[in-house]
Order: C-alpha cells, then sequence, then structure tokens
C-alpha cells in the first residue's frame, strides 16, 4: 500500500504568512497574475524548507521516504495519461477548492500550509518531465524500493542522457514498463545477459529472442519522446499495450489520442 503519510508542517514564517494572505487576496479580487507570483515566492520557501530534502530523495536510496509517496496525482485531481497542461489545470483547481474552504471553515493556518505543501510538491514534480518520469518509474517499483531486479536493471546499463540532457531513460525501465514482456521474461534476460556484458541490453534481447527488431524499435522511439519530455510514462503504457493488442504503431496510437500534440502545445506555451 502506498504510504499516505502528509508532510511535517513546521511553525508557519512571517513570509509564508504575507504571501499566503497575498495569495488568498489575488485569488478573490480575480487577479490570476497576482496569484501566480505569490505561489511562486510561496513554493520556492516552501521548497526550500520541506520539499528540498525530498527532491534530493528522489535521485538516492532515500526516495521510499519520499513523502506523499503514490499521491500526487490524487492530490491534483488529475490522472496519470493527463498532460503537463492538464497538470498545471488541476494545480490551479486545488489551489481554488483549498482557498474556498479554508475561508469557510474561518482559518485553521497549520491544516492550510500543509495542504498547500502537499498541493505544491505535486505540481512542482509531475510539471517537470525529469521528475515526473522519475515518479512515475518509482510508483511502478521500476527504481528505487530494494527490488532485485529493478537494481539489476540499473547496474547493467549505461544511463542515456537524450538530446535534451534532462530526463534519464534506460531501455530495461521502458521493457519493464511496458506490456511486450512479461517480468520473468525480463528476470531471465538480465540473468543471462550477465554472460554477453559488451552487448547492449536492447540489443542482446532482440539476438536472445525475448523481444523483435520492431519492438526495440518501438522502444527506442518512445524513449526519445519521454526523454524530450513530449509524452508521459502512462501514455507510454497505453500506447504499448495498445501496439500489443492491435499492432497499431505506438506515434501513430500516441496522434490518434492526442497525447503528443497535446504536449508539443504545452511546452510551447509555457
Amino acid at each position: 500500500m502506498p504510504d499516505t503519510t502528509p508532510c511535517t508542517t513546521e511553525p508557519m514564517g512571517d513570509k509564508e504568512r504575507s504571501l499566503i494572505h497575498a495569495l488568498k487576496q489575488s485569488y478573490e479580487q480575480g487577479d490570476d497574475q497576482g496569484v501566480v507570483s505569490a505561489y511562486k515566492q510561496l513554493t520556492q520557501l516552501i521548497l526550500n524548507r520541506v520539499s528540498g530534502q525530498n527532491a534530493k530523495a528522489l535521485q538516492s536510496e532515500a526516495a521510499d521516504n519520499f513523502v506523499p509517496v503514490g499521491r500526487f496525482y490524487e492530490i491534483l485531481g488529475i490522472q496519470p495519461l493527463s498532460s503537463s497542461r492538464q497538470v498545471h489545470v488541476g494545480y490551479l483547481r486545488s489551489i481554488k477548492k483549498m482557498l474556498a474552504a479554508r475561508r469557510a471553515a474561518n482559518g485553521q493556518e497549520r491544516d492550510f500550509l500543509a495542504r498547500l505543501e502537499e498541493i505544491c510538491l505535486a505540481h512542482d514534480v509531475l510539471r517537470e518531465p525529469e521528475t515526473r518520469v522519475d515518479y512515475d518509474f518509482r510508483l511502478l517499483k521500476v527504481r528505487g524500493g530494494g527490488n532485485a531486479l529493478s537494481d539489476e536493471l540499473d547496474a547493467l546499463e549505461t544511463t542515456i542522457v537524450p538530446r535534451s540532457g534532462k530526463v534519464h531513460l534506460k531501455i530495461g525501465e521502458l521493457l519493464q514498463s511496458s506490456e511486450i514482456i512479461d517480468m520473468a521474461e525480463l528476470a531471465a534476460a538480465v540473468d543471462m545477459h550477465k554472460a554477453m556484458p559488451e552487448m547492449l541490453f536492447g540489443q542482446f534481447m532482440v539476438k536472445s529472442g525475448f523481444i523483435n527488431q520492431k519492438q526495440l524499435d518501438t522502444v527506442l522511439e518512445a524513449q526519445k519522446l519521454i526523454g524530450e519530455g513530449r509524452i508521459t510514462v502512462a501514455q507510454f503504457q497505453a500506447g504499448m499495450k495498445a501496439y500489443k493488442e492491435t499492432g497499431i504503431p505506438l506515434l501513430a496510437f500516441l496522434n490518434q489520442e492526442g497525447f503528443v500534440d497535446a504536449l508539443q502545445d504545452s511546452a510551447q506555451s509555457d
């Protein structure tokens, strides 16, 4: 079961109180730019004080203590298939609901800040392709968690950094989260690959008959799309499931569902 422990809230400082007041006032006045400005300043304070440690945990063995684990999509009221733009819309809606609830409850400053911390953390992790990919893979137990297969996959490949230079992906991670090979086959392939460590894992999978060249090419295509922030891990999974069941090419499925175009538009508008 995912850990749903909320973030620990320390006493609020004067700067935070001031920014929360500004955020509330801007919202009530319909000043969207004021809301965004107050949010940016407030989230920086929060991330420095609370989530700075969590952000480091995303890249360390301590990531299992990253809180709140498994709840970021729920917090923003969105789905793993949601685009980057929908993440931001979910954030704004969550802020509005939180402010409305706070007015109805006559304050509750401590609870308000704790909730705001969760919303800001969820938004900042899911908004950026690099942290979202890492977060999604950890939810799927593809990374971290002391999983033996995950550790072996991590050890056998050199991290591939796409041209964007941001999102780090490995063929083994994508195969583990796809629908084209089951976990038992993947574990067997990882073990067999130890006898041929000089061969790239993807090529070894084809040579050994675990997957065919077309399947590898499809995963490599997905690696590029995810690495460039054009699709999410969940969208990749949906595309691979469709590819396995119907044979529809990955890019054709992504275009058909509007995933690629939606994310391209989002990147241009940010």
